[in-house]
Formats: structure tokens, C-alpha cells, sequence
């Protein structure tokens, strides 16, 4: 995988001056296997892959050097989505006891973003102490007072 000096040398002399010249709308795409390259060379002791993209080399290069795609960056969970976790999670657990502690843990976020949303959502939580919520089911609740 790692090439030498004199293979590097060889390489620009070769391949490389010749896909610059017989092939002009792929100019960006051999400089970019060439900076790739490079990189590999000047790290050839940690993971070619990790490497690639930590220095953000196209995933065509990487495709082309290693023989594989790196894996597809993971999306951000959404604040809505995060959100609706504990929306959700009011519903199943009507009238448990929780702290704004427990609600950041279940819907992932920080312990600021919880208590703001506790205190958004009187719907959902009802203080019963301070620092301890009840969680409630709106509709459960709506039920409840109309029997």
C-alpha cells in the first residue's frame, strides 16, 4: 500500500504526468489521489482508511486507493426527534415520578434543555416538589375529569 521514493518518483514520471496530460476533465480527481497518496505516506503507521478521512479525501479516491467506500457519516438526531422521545415516553408512563435528570437521559439532550422543556410542557409534567415531576398522559388526564 505505502510506496517508496523512488516508487513516488516513478509514480509522478509515469502514471501520474500521463493521466494529467491524456486525460484533462479528470485533472482534480489525479491530484487528489496524489495528495492521498501522500498522506498515506507521511502516516503509513495508523489506519489507511482513518487516515483518508482525516484529511477529508473524496470518497471516489478512497474507493479508488483502498478498494472500498468509507462508511456514510451518521445523521444528527433532530431536537424534534428528541423531543417527541419523551413526549412519547409521558404517554406510556402516566404518573411516574421523574426528575429533570431522568428526562434528560431518556430523551438524550442536557440537563438545561431538560428543565426547559419541563417547565415549556405543563402539559406533560406537573411539579410536585422541587427537582421531582410527575409525568402525565394529557389524554389519560382529559379522561379522567370528564368521568
Amino acid at each position: 500500500m505505502f510506496i517508496t521514493e523512488g516508487e513516488a518518483k516513478a509514480f509522478i514520471e509515469g502514471e501520474y504526468r500521463q493521466k494529467f496530460f491524456e486525460e484533462p476533465e479528470r485533472r482534480a480527481f489525479w491530484a487528489e489521489v496524489m495528495r492521498a497518496r501522500w498522506c498515506l505516506h507521511a502516516n503509513p503507521e495508523e489506519n489507511a482508511m482513518e487516515t483518508l478521512k482525516s484529511y477529508n479525501v473524496l470518497a471516489d479516491v478512497i474507493q479508488h486507493l483502498l478498494g472500498e467506500l468509507p462508511p456514510p457519516p451518521q445523521a444528527k438526531p433532530k431536537r424534534a426527534d428528541k423531543y417527541q422521545t419523551v413526549i412519547d415516553w409521558c404517554m406510556e408512563n402516566h404518573l411516574m415520578q421523574v426528575t429533570g435528570t431522568d428526562i434528560a437521559e431518556i430523551g438524550g439532550f442536557s440537563y438545561g434543555t431538560a428543565m426547559k422543556f419541563i417547565k415549556d410542557r405543563p402539559d406533560l409534567f406537573f411539579r410536585l416538589k422541587k427537582g421531582l415531576y410527575e409525568a402525565r398522559n394529557p389524554e389519560t388526564m382529559r379522561a379522567q375529569e370528564n368521568q
